[in-house]
């Protein structure tokens, strides 16, 4: 997905961020063990948008080994649809029908993508 899809506010993540997807093309399995042996499927599309709040707790993690989340632990939403001949797909997208158990919004570093200059 292009990075033009991704928007997030400064080092801080003040203003959240915002991941939006449109018309992503997919194929429908229509079952998760149909899908592992590559059976069956058809054309689909999805898109979504997921929203991360800006205000909420700082965060930090790091396992003093090759792991480090510098953030926020806050609230998300999202708005999800599907596509595919002859049937659709659209989540509730109100705020207010959404519950958030937990959401962190970040920057993160492990593995090979670890380095302690950064």
């Amino acid at each position: 997905m292009p990075n033009s899809g991704v928007n997030a506010g400064e080092d801080d993540f003040e203003d959240g961020a915002r991941w939006h997807v449109k018309d992503l093309a997919i194929f429908d399995y229509f079952s998760v063990g149909n899908a592992l042996k590559d059976g069956d499927s058809i054309d689909a599309t999805v898109s979504f948008n997921l929203s991360w709040a800006g205000e909420g707790t700082g965060l930090t993690i790091d396992d003093g080994s090759r792991f480090h989340f510098e953030g926020r632990k806050t609230t998300a939403t999202a708005a999800w649809s599907a596509h595919e001949k002859g049937f659709r797909f659209h989540s509730d997208p109100s705020a207010s029908t959404q519950h958030t158990n937990f959401a962190l919004v970040g920057e993160e570093r492990n593995g090979v993508f670890f380095s302690e200059d950064d």
